[in-house]
């Protein structure tokens, strides 16, 4: 009988370099012998079962405010009124001729035309937007409408030409505020006006730049780089002022890299950068008392707001995935989740307990369009909102294993990897706004798989991990295996063994040392495939096949007490696995251990009579994350060249 075991799944992780750089290329005439040597077994791995998700405090009723057909983005919220860009029919993305908003209360749309040119971003509060806008002539001012009739009147009136700015006007009921001066990167200064009183007054001179404006009440705050010396990076402090007392207030320690901070009440809200990673910050200015909300890893955030107790956010976990939208209840100091849509949520803003964002869910690959979406909060508890878009279930292929610069096996260091993300049971590819963590894992001969590390999306169709070790198959007794795994969904993989020798050998069956309590995941390993009679496997029709549970990585068997369902699962050739049926426990006795083994007999092996044909069985356990190794049965185990799949359409 010839066979071949891949331990398939993960056990600890170790990081590995993911290199940059196109990898897919097609097998030319003259490298085929060496594509050769790259065998693609079509078995196909399970995803560990998926956990159950708690309950949030806030049930998210999730509604449209705007659909394309062009990009809607950068809203901003106040009140019941919404407005947001729509396209760009200004000189640059900034600049708007037409405002495009709505009243989420009564559904009132607006369509607003400045008289000069708006620059984006405006403000809105109490029924009432604030805009800086610009002439023809290139004076700047900022100016204020009452949306109810977009009656319009001015703030701070137009003035200079093209070396002064006014931008990023600011709104808490009587007060607004704005930067002005004549370097937008460095000579920026921050105003007032008292609507109530007409009084126009300055909040900060300082000759360091102060720039993104935030005022609730009598409060404002601001981004402000006094306090940089000479470095070269976009260090910034945040610092304060109570309008009502004339006082100047330092609320951050030291300068460094952050987001433009948002405040309701005494609470100020941003990201700083520290220790290379991004944290979401809240301050008390009544106590004076920092506290991090959430550590959001190596990927800058796109948005931070606040209202009242709730802050909301955009981020995204890492390189991979999408941008989602997240909260945070000061009160209950519990985290929750706003959207989790395919494509990137971004640029999140609240008010009482209604959020609204920009939304890429929607986009296809013929556009740059993105939508405007919202949710109203009621109270909970309720389930995490869905991943509206995602798929429930995928099939992740690898295509290539292409060893660096056509190295042959036997020398071959370094490789890139590409696969595709398929609806499961077809050739038609993934949503392309779906931005899953993909996993790419490595077992070396028979022992268990380690991560290789996250693929990146390097176009709409192909996953890759660039720069993979593959050195141990230089020697030709070894054998490198690669399957893939997606976060989040449950996934079925094909694995590809890499090898200078593909010859299959017979695999000692384990003997377990000792038995321990299985309190988490287990090694399932398929110990034989024994055809039945004893025949050839060009003869056999039938086969029973025996599997083993163990402690990860080691040869401690699960007790004899332990009473799982294990299933068996079988591909053919390439072909998408199915369920042979769930195994018969039974309890052995080795060197005094009593150990339990799991049974499937009378498993279907004919179609292996056919030499161009193989099957490939592994195990998945009910309730746990079950490793599984790979058993590959075949009369005749050459590899061969693998074909890359012929996908049903593009993704959409």
């Amino acid at each position: 009988m010839l066979s071949t075991v891949a331990r398939a799944g993960g056990a600890k992780e170790r990081s590995s370099p993911v290199g940059k750089g196109t990898m897919w290329r097609a097998c030319k005439p003259g490298l085929q012998i060496l594509c050769a040597l790259a065998l693609l077994l079509g078995g196909v791995l399970s995803a560990g079962p998926v956990h159950a998700e708690g309950d949030q405090p806030y049930q998210m009723n999730e509604f449209v405010v705007r659909l394309g057909p062009e990009p809607q983005d950068a809203p901003i919220l106040g009140g019941s009124w919404i407005v947001w860009r729509e396209g760009a029919t200004g000189q640059a993305p900034g600049e708007l001729k037409l405002v495009h908003g709505r009243n989420l209360a009564n559904g009132q749309s607006l369509e607003l035309t400045p008289i000069d040119v708006l620059l984006w971003p405006p403000d809105v509060d109490s029924g009432m937007l604030v805009a800086a806008e610009r002439s023809d002539d290139g004076r700047q001012g900022i100016f204020g409408y009452l949306l109810s009739d977009q009656s319009r009147f001015t703030i701070a009136p137009l003035q200079g030409g093209s070396s002064f700015f006014r931008a990023q006007p600011r709104i808490s009921g009587n007060l607004v505020v704005w930067m002005e001066g004549t370097n937008l990167e460095t000579g920026m200064d921050l105003y007032a006006r008292d609507l109530s009183t007409g009084r126009t007054f300055p909040i900060c001179t300082n000759p360091a730049q102060q720039q993104w404006p935030a005022v609730s009440g009598n409060i404002v705050v601001w981004a402000d780089a006094r306090n940089r010396g000479g470095s070269s990076l976009p260090l910034f402090d945040i610092y304060g002022y109570d309008a009502s007392a004339g006082r100047e207030f330092r609320i951050t320690r030291q300068p460094e890299v952050i987001g433009a901070p948002a405040i309701s009440g005494q609470t100020v809200v941003w990201w700083a950068q520290r220790d290379r990673e991004y944290r979401l910050l809240a301050y008390d200015i009544a106590t004076g008392q920092e506290k991090v909300l959430a550590n959001l890893g190596f990927e800058q955030p796109r948005g931070v707001d606040i209202d009242g107790d709730i802050v909301v956010w955009s981020a995204r976990p890492g390189p991979w995935g999408d941008y989602d939208v997240y909260g945070y209840d000061l009160a209950k100091s519990v985290p929750f989740i706003i959207s989790r849509a395919i494509g990137d949520q971004t640029e999140p803003r609240i008010s009482g307990r209604v959020v609204v964002w920009a939304d890429t869910r929607n986009r296809t690959l013929a556009d740059q369009n993105s939508d405007i979406y919202g949710a109203s909060l009621t109270p909970g508890p309720a389930p995490m909102p869905p991943a509206s878009g995602a798929p429930s279930a995928v099939d992740a292929k690898i295509q290539i294993v292409w060893p660096h610069d056509g190295a042959p096996v036997s020398q071959a260091s370094l490789a890139n990897v590409g696969s595709y993300l398929l609806q499961k049971g077809t050739l038609k590819p993934t949503p392309c706004q779906w931005h899953p963590n993909v996993q790419l894992w490595r077992a070396v001969n028979n022992g268990p798989a380690r991560l290789v590390g996250s693929a990146t999306m390097a176009s709409t169709l192909l996953w890759e991990n660039n720069n993979v070790d593959v050195s141990p198959a230089r020697d030709p007794q070894n054998k490198v295996f690669f399957y893939v795994s997606v976060e989040g969904v449950a996934w079925r993989s094909n694995v590809w063994a890499h090898a200078a020798d593909a010859r299959t050998y017979f695999p000692k069956a384990d003997v377990p040392t000792g038995v321990g309590a299985a309190t988490g995941p287990v090694d399932a390993k398929i110990e034989i495939v024994w055809p039945q009679g004893g025949l050839p496997v060009s003869q056999a029709t039938k086969a029973n096949i025996t599997a083993n549970l163990f402690l990860p990585d080691t040869l401690t068997s699960v007790p004899p007490d332990w009473n799982p369902t294990v299933r068996l699962w079988r591909a053919l050739n390439s072909g998408v696995a199915e369920e042979v049926g769930t195994g018969y426990k039974r309890l052995v006795t080795t060197n005094g251990i009593t150990y339990p083994v799991w049974d499937f007999n009378n498993v279907d092996v004919s179609a292996a009579r056919n030499a161009a044909n193989k099957y490939y069985f592994y195990l998945t356990v009910d309730g746990v994350q079950a490793y599984s190794n790979v058993w590959a049965h075949g009369v005749d185990a050459r590899s061969l060249v693998p074909q890359k799949d012929t996908l049903d359409g593009g993704c959409s």
